[in-house]
């Protein structure tokens, strides 16, 4: 006979109401939750006080709340893995055509009852889109290539899985092989009947439109390195390639291909001597 370790699991829920005083109790957990920044980076204690209400008025235990969400821009939101697991558990499937790892391009095909989409994201479109303020695009373009495709794919199928949770901070730039594009759009709020929508708000200005074709990107990319690519900016702008403002897209065609006909150890020798100089005269 082996003596076992008595097994005891306490809910938030009964932590909160077994208190003398559950308010106090609350705060006391929400305090813990937002410094142990465990669901991401926040200064703000109430964060981590609604933290532990939605424990409480929702059945989860702190484990299932870290390994579930996540803060992003201030708001609790899903995290992507668990988004797919849950999406595989409600009959979803997942084919990559292309993985990331080129640090490029990543490409997958959703499928579920009866509906599939081909979902792409490329670095081109981060650059395009404006998310490589993120540091990640520089140091895990894999990683936040993959996740872009993971998002979207299940924003188009299932929806539901986020609870009407869209925006990433970063905005949604969806490629969508047709030709069920209009699934997605319904997916992020249209309308299936043109004709009954609600007239739209007045659209913002449009974004300066790229001077490079997809394929000059993918190329110029090539060159540059994803890790590269702050420095090559402002070594554009440093040379006036490119105004304040302007992203490397906007590059002229005929100096992003003078880069890509360099090469890449030139430019990227080019790049270390610029970065040198600027360290020097700082």
């Amino acid at each position: 006979m082996t003596n076992s370790t008595p097994q005891f699991t306490v809910s938030i829920a009964e932590i909160i109401a077994k208190a003398t005083d559950p308010v106090a109790a609350i705060k006391s957990l929400g305090a813990s939750i937002a410094k142990s920044q465990l669901l991401g980076p926040t200064d703000r204690i109430e964060i981590g006080e609604v933290c532990a209400m939605i424990c409480a008025t929702d059945g989860l235990s702190l484990t299932e709340l870290f390994r579930t969400y996540q803060l992003s821009f201030g708001r609790l939101e899903k995290r992507i893995d668990a988004a797919l697991a849950e999406f595989i558990r409600a009959g979803g499937a997942v084919t990559w055509i292309e993985d990331g790892s080129d640090g490029a391009t990543a490409k997958a095909t959703f499928t579920r009852a009866g509906q599939s989409e081909t979902i792409t994201c490329t670095h081109a479109m981060a650059i395009r889109g404006g998310w490589v303020k993120n540091t990640k695009w520089a140091t895990e373009p894999r990683s936040m290539l993959r996740s872009k495709v993971k998002k979207w794919g299940i924003l188009a199928l299932a929806p539901e899985i986020f609870c009407g949770e869209y925006d990433d901070g970063e905005g949604l730039a969806i490629a969508v092989d047709p030709p069920s594009a209009g699934l997605v759009a319904r997916a992020l709020g249209g309308s299936q009947d043109a004709a009954t929508a609600p007239a739209p708000a007045p659209a913002p200005a449009p974004a300066p439109a790229p001077a490079l074709s997809d394929d000059l990107q993918t190329q110029l990319l090539e060159v540059i390195g994803a890790e590269n690519m702050h420095h090559a900016h402002a070594w554009a702008l440093h040379v006036k390639w490119l105004q304040p403002g302007q992203d490397m897209t906007q590059i002229e065609p005929k100096n992003a291909r003078a880069i890509i006909q360099k090469g890449a150890e030139w430019f990227r020798a080019k790049l270390a001597e610029f970065v040198a100089k600027q360290g020097g005269n700082k």
